[in-house]
């Protein structure tokens, strides 16, 4: 008689959904070391309407998720910021000029982590339509 109770079943390992959001730190960390705050030199417009002055850079860089990781965003959505930049546009305040959609997408083509985590889950690239 077996007084062991019977040995546990390990859930099969499921690939990942094709919306789920990308989770690549290597580019995360690629963005803030490689590239210059993208604010740099552009009007501020504060939540108000005002118009302020040309944006000086302050603080180390950050990357900046254009959807939060909250909201469902991923990595590849990631543009750099320096410290004040990014506070100030958590406040409310805008950049006359940045596309962060076409910069998020251009850096993260760009990006050499970009292969290395297509090439580690055998996935495309979710910015390319049908190519």
């Amino acid at each position: 008689m077996n007084f062991l109770p019977a040995k546990r079943k390990r859930p099969k390992m499921m690939a990942p959904k094709e919306d789920a959001p990308i989770v690549c730190p290597g580019h995360c960390k690629h963005v803030r070391q490689t590239y210059e705050c993208a604010a740099l030199g552009r009007v501020m417009i504060s939540p108000l309407g005002k118009v302020m002055e040309h944006h000086q850079c302050y603080g180390r860089m950050e990357g900046h998720h254009e959807t939060t990781r909250g909201a469902g965003g991923g990595d590849d959505r990631v543009i750099p910021l320096c410290s004040l930049a990014h506070k100030n546009h958590h406040d409310g305040c805008k950049f006359v000029g940045l596309d962060q959609d076409a910069m998020a997408t251009a850096l993260w083509r760009a990006s050499p982590h970009r292969i290395k985590y297509e090439r580690a889950l055998c996935r495309p690239d979710p910015h390319t339509k049908g190519n």
